[in-house]
Formats: structure tokens, C-alpha cells, sequence
């Protein structure tokens, strides 16, 4: 069962989030409380990963519910996911829908990120840990790093080439 409206409400906003995880009831769906831990959670991950908070908008975070934990459980149950969209003024919730859960299944976040996104990461990540990336034909002195994202560079025929080339100045 889907939600015939659409959803576009701040995870903060606890009094429309209650309404929209009341849509759905039962042992195996999310609460108002769950839902806004997950947001948090998503950004602890984006953290973890070293997204800049300038970057974060539009990644997207789905979560299916838990289902039980016993395996005496031999038929699925009841469940909710909860799809959340990073905005500029925090998360919202754009998803609520019931599914179908098994026995030790579900509780799992799943974040969808851009590949400019990735880079931005991974870029952040470098240079807060003082990583450099040098091409291996080259020596240190003779180097220059090229930019994050592939762009018309003076380096000539390579330029998706990520790390260290020879200088050219």
C-alpha cells in the first residue's frame, strides 16, 4: 500500500511526521521517533564517509524496518519503508510505504549519493587525512595534483586522469 499524496515534510516537523507514520500501524513499522533517528543516523554515515555539509543536498536515504528477530517466526510480517531526501534545511521524508518482512531482515539504511557527491567525499577525505595520491611514473618534485572533477585541463589527452602528473609549468 502506497501513500496516494505526496510527502515532502521536515523530519523535525514531529506533529506532521506523527501523522504520516500513524498512516501505517503495527508492531513492525516505524514510529515518529524512529524515523527521526534515522535521519540522524544518515548523517552520522555522511560524516563517517566525509561528505561536506555544502554537499549533502539530494542524497537520499531509505530504510526498511526490521523485521523479527526470532526464527521462530516462519511467515513474514508487516513493515514500513521510509524514504528520506537531504534537503538544505534538514531532512524530509518523501516515502512511507508498507512492505513485506521476514524473519531477521530489514533494520538496514541504504544512502544514494551522486558521483560528484562521491568525489566531494572522497576529495574531503583526502585531504583531511593528509592523503596524496602521486601517479607512479612521476617524482615528487616534479608533480602538481589535478582538479577533483574532470574538466578541460593544460595536461593534454588524459584529462579524467585523478592524482599526480608531471608539471607542465
Amino acid at each position: 500500500m502506497k501513500n496516494t499524496k505526496p510527502l515532502n515534510v521536515l523530519v523535525s516537523n514531529r506533529d506532521a511526521l506523527l501523522d504520516i507514520t500513524l498512516t501505517l500501524t503495527g508492531k513492525w513499522t516505524h514510529t515518529a521517533k524512529e524515523v527521526a533517528e534515522l535521519a540522524e543516523l544518515a548523517e552520522k554515515r555522511l560524516d563517517r564517509m566525509w561528505m561536506p555539509k555544502g554537499k549533502r543536498k539530494s542524497i537520499i536515504a531509505t530504510h526498511t524496518s526490521k523485521g523479527p528477530t526470532a526464527r521462530a517466526y516462519r511467515y513474514g510480517v508487516n513493515g514500513s519503508i521510509v524514504t528520506l531526501r537531504r534537503a538544505a534545511d534538514g531532512w524530509r521524508i518523501i516515502g512511507f510505504e508498507a512492505a513485506r518482512v521476514y524473519p531477521q531482515q530489514g533494520g538496514k539504511l541504504m544512502l544514494q549519493i551522486s558521483p560528484e557527491q562521491e568525489i566531494a567525499a572522497a576529495d574531503a577525505m583526502r585531504a583531511g587525512c593528509n592523503i596524496v595520491v602521486k601517479h607512479p611514473f612521476t617524482s615528487p618534485d616534479n608533480v602538481r595534483m589535478l582538479p577533483a572533477v574532470p574538466s578541460a585541463t593544460p595536461t593534454g589527452p588524459m584529462p579524467l586522469l585523478r592524482g599526480w602528473v608531471p608539471n607542465a609549468n
